[in-house]
Parts: structure tokens; C-alpha cells; sequence
């Protein structure tokens, strides 16, 4: 709000307060003031929505397709999100009835692996400890999952078949337009096609929980047309 009519080359002092709704609460309630330049200003256009600009997306003849296409995107992105919270909500479920301490040195092991990986990434400082100590809760938990996961696949002698990697590896093909040997080929050679196997287990574990388990099932309301949703890269 406080950039608003300002051009290119004006500068001015912004002024703002944090509010708790910031991820980092501590600094609610404080002041901070910035210097700041406006360098360009771009103007967003936005194009004609018809049958050209739906030709613009490669596999699409008219924007019909696009439509089609675009809404089964979504629709397996909400049903994506639909079934992490799913499992998060069965094992916080568990915990709640089976609480259960840790083994301490997992803990560190990924609270250690997290903390290298950041700073290989940013070249920002990190106070290791803080950062540790924030993060220990998630950390339990990640340790807590997956020994939940491990002892259900133990119990259940859960495996993963040749068909079943088969079967996956095409649904993810599929959806990332992609060649299903040229994905395989791709995870072995970036070494992470045991995860590709893991991932598989996983899902066969939740789904064990999820037929042992009392859900309900809830229907969600249709969002209005006016309804702002992001369509997820997938090629990534």
C-alpha cells in the first residue's frame, strides 16, 4: 500500500508492524522501517482466453481441451492434498491413543540432514541451534511416521510387486508428459528409484490404516467462479 503511486527511480521509507499471522510469531508487535527503490514497473496483460492461446500449451487444439485438462489437473491436485492430510490426521490420531517416545538419535540425524541441506542452499546464516530447537517438534514427528509405517509394513509383510512400480511409474509419466522408460531411466540414474519402491510401501501401509480404520467422509462445498487457484506445474 505504501509503494502505491510512486515511478520508476522514486524512493521512499516504508513503515510496517509484524502481525502474528507471519510464520516466525516472536517478532509480532515490532516495528520495522525499509528504504526502497522502485527500479521498473511492469504491467501484467493477460491474453485472450480462446482457442490460440490454448494452442500456445502444446497438446491442446482448442481451449474445450484446455478446460478438460486444466480441471483434471486440479481435481488430482485436490485429491492429492485430500489424502496427505488424510494420513497426517490417521497417524496424529494414532499418536493421540499410542503416544510414544523416540529414539533421540534419529531426531538429530534429521534435524542435522535439514540443517546441511539449507545451508547448501542459501548462503544466509543459520543459528544452528535455534534452528534445531524450532524444528524439533516436525522432526519427532517425521522419526514417530515412519516407525508407524515400518512396524504396519513388517506386520503386514507388505511388498512392493514389479506391476505395482510398473503401474505407478505411468500414472506419474502420465501426468508430466513424459516417456514411462525415459522416467525410469531418469530415477535410476539420479539414484532414487528405491524411493520411487518406498513410496509405493507407504501408500500400501496408509492404506492398511485407512481400512482399519472409523472415517468420515466429508463433502466440500464447490468454490464460487470467482475463486483464485493456482495450477501446479507439472513438469516438476
Amino acid at each position: 500500500d505504501q509503494v502505491i503511486g510512486m515511478k520508476k527511480g522514486d524512493k521512499r521509507q516504508v513503515r510496517f508492524t509484524y502481525d502474528e499471522s507471519a510464520e516466525n510469531r516472536e517478532p509480532a508487535g515490532e516495528n520495522e522501517a525499509y528504504e526502497v527503490e522502485v527500479t521498473a514497473i511492469h504491467e501484467n496483460i493477460v491474453p485472450e482466453l480462446n482457442n490460440e492461446f490454448a494452442a500456445s500449451f502444446g497438446e491442446n487444439t482448442d481451449l474445450a481441451g484446455l478446460r478438460e485438462k486444466t480441471r483434471d489437473h486440479l481435481e488430482m491436485q485436490a485429491e492429492s492434498f485430500a489424502g496427505q492430510k488424510l494420513r497426517s490426521d490417521l497417524i496424529e490420531e494414532f499418536l493421540r491413543q499410542n503416544p510414544f517416545e523416540v529414539p533421540g538419535s534419529m531426531v538429530n540425524r534429521i534435524l542435522q540432514g535439514e540443517l546441511d541441506n539449507m545451508k547448501d542452499r542459501s548462503d544466509r546464516q543459520v543459528d544452528s541451534e535455534d534452528y534445531k530447537q524450532r524444528m524439533r517438534p516436525e522432526a519427532v514427528r517425521a522419526v514417530q511416521t515412519y516407525l508407524i509405517i515400518e512396524a504396519i509394513k513388517e506386520k503386514n509383510n507388505i511388498e512392493v510387486e514389479k506391476e505395482e512400480i510398473t503401474e505407478h511409474l505411468q500414472k506419474i509419466a502420465e501426468a508430466n508428459g513424459m516417456d514411462t522408460k525415459e522416467l525410469r531411466r531418469r530415477l535410476i540414474k539420479e539414484g532414487r528409484f528405491d524411493e520411487l519402491r518406498n513410496e509405493i510401501a507407504q501408500r500400501k501401509a496408509y492404506d492398511w490404516i485407512i481400512e482399519n480404520a472409523d472415517i468420515t467422509e466429508m463433502k466440500v462445498e464447490k468454490p464460487s467462479e470467482q475463486s483464485n487457484i493456482i495450477a501446479p506445474d507439472w513438469r516438476q
